[in-house]
């Protein structure tokens, strides 16, 4: 879902990490994960309006549209769809430790492309969405610029409770991607 300049972009990066001495290799996300992102969506909403219950029942008319829109959501998701969602996430995070013992980090786009025009939008979260709901830490390197002239990232994805681990990795690849 990258647009192709920035599908380019992370070739070049792990081109460029690979020449400093990485070893770069491709790791394809399992086939099951093309339903993580209606599972993570799902997880999202429903955990928001319970953790927002009590300010929502007293201040709903002080929320936004977005998540007013955001909690109608959650308060559709069922028990059954929690918790299949739920199973999703487990099965997902077993795959993702078998990858994490033939792999230090991962590399991908951090947005499709360059940032979108204006201030009323941050772009489309498409790319951060798996590693949120996993909860594996990411850091996103500026690297290159896109047709417009606007930045490009690329982001670092580690092994969940090892944020340290990748602070690292991303100190020695800001310096090789500069």
């Amino acid at each position: 879902m990258a647009e192709p300049y920035n599908r380019k972009n992370i070739e070049e990066a792990a081109r460029a990490l690979r020449r400093a001495g990485a070893k770069v290799r491709e790791w394809q996300a399992p086939d099951s994960w093309a339903n993580l992102m209606q599972a993570q969506h799902r997880i999202m909403t429903k955990e928001a309006t319970q953790s927002y219950a009590r300010e929502r029942a007293r201040f709903s008319h002080l929320f936004s549209p977005i998540m007013q829109n955001a909690m109608v959501e959650g308060d559709a998701v069922n028990r059954r769809q929690y918790a299949d969602a739920k199973k999703r996430k487990r099965v997902a995070l077993g795959q993702l430790d078998d990858a994490w013992e033939k792999f230090d980090l991962l590399l991908a786009p951090s947005a499709k492309g360059e940032a979108p025009s204006g201030l009323g939008n941050t772009g489309d979260p498409i790319f951060n969405r798996f590693w949120t709901l996993l909860g594996t830490p990411c850091i996103a390197l500026p690297f290159n610029t896109g047709p417009f002239g606007l930045p490009l990232s690329v982001q670092l994805i580690g092994p969940r409770g090892r944020d340290d681990q990748l602070m690292a990795w991303a100190r020695w690849a800001e310096q090789k991607l500069a």
